[in-house]
């Protein structure tokens, strides 16, 4: 993120400033009380410690001193709300929140970590600068297609940028289902393009010389479509389909099986062994099916 703001300029991505130590040697007090510690990975709430004075940051030092981990200091915000930018694909999405997951504001109950209390929430225009912010975030590390980032507007209307994420994000507000429709569309469209098994036709004019699993694959058509599935496919899997499947793949080796093979292939079948291409079908239904449900 500083790459960013070194490229476009502090007033275009205004990242708060932070110092980071990676141990407890070098830690000296060279920012403003009240700061906020943040020990290691810290995420919602976790790893995170206001400290009001020396006396504490000398304190906490020692605490690092046995975590084994790194430390990032930065100032503490008196904060008139939260802003949190999403980009899915092409779409963006922007809120505000008035008590959001953040350890920079107090809450209705007084607590300094606002993400242990309910959080309001309002959806805003996404203004051109957001845009700017988010799309700058969505070209680190080669592109991200799904990005967050998270702001927090000072009383006095100046903006911190104090964290992004990537498709790990939380998804916020009255619309998640639509936003993990969106994710779900997006994540099938990739899959159909990038996982296909290239056709007989394809294969011939690179010159490559196929497998038998390969060849197999191609002449009954398992992967060519491995994404696109129904919505009530995508949520159930019937034992039946695995079974009229598994019977296919194994007529399609060989148009007049040997005896041997077809008591292979009963064996396989009260074993519960599967076509490799099957299984990968079964649990892509089943982990759509956990994320984001029936898809309609």
């Amino acid at each position: 993120m500083m790459d960013i703001q070194r490229n476009i300029g502090h007033e275009n991505f205004p990242l708060i400033e932070q110092n980071y130590y990676p141990d407890h040697r070098d830690m000296e007090p060279v920012c403003q009380f009240p700061c906020i510690f943040k020990v290691g990975h810290a995420h919602g709430g976790l790893g995170k410690v206001k400290v009001e004075n020396e006396t504490a940051f000398q304190d906490l030092a020692s605490v690092v001193a046995v975590s084994g981990q790194y430390v990032t200091v930065e100032k503490y915000v008196e904060a008139k709300y939260d802003l949190h930018i999403f980009k899915i694909g092409d779409f963006y999405r922007a809120l505000i929140c008035s008590h959001c997951c953040d350890c920079r504001r107090k809450s209705l109950s007084g607590n300094w970590k606002t993400n242990l209390e309910q959080s309001v929430l309002e959806e805003v225009p996404v203004q051109d600068k957001y845009k700017k912010w988010i799309d700058q975030v969505s070209s680190m590390f080669g592109g991200l297609a799904l990005c967050s980032l998270e702001a927090v507007v000072a009383k006095d209307g100046t903006e911190y940028i104090i964290e992004v994420n990537d498709c790990a994000m939380g998804l916020l507000g009255d619309r998640q289902e639509d936003d993990k429709m969106m994710i779900a569309e997006m994540v099938i469209r990739e899959m159909e393009t990038k996982c296909k098994v290239p056709s007989k036709q394809e294969v011939s004019e690179e010159g490559t010389e196929m497998t038998d699993d390969d060849r197999e694959m191609v002449d009954s058509g398992i992967g060519r479509n491995i994404c696109r599935t129904d919505s009530h496919d995508s949520s159930v899997s019937s034992p039946s389909t695995v079974s009229e499947s598994s019977i296919a793949s194994s007529n399609v080796r060989k148009d007049e099986p040997t005896e041997d093979e077809s008591q292979n292939i009963e064996e396989n079948d009260k074993n519960g062994h599967i076509v490799e291409g099957e299984d990968t079908m079964k649990n892509l239904r089943t982990t759509f099916a956990g994320l984001f449900g029936d898809l309609k």
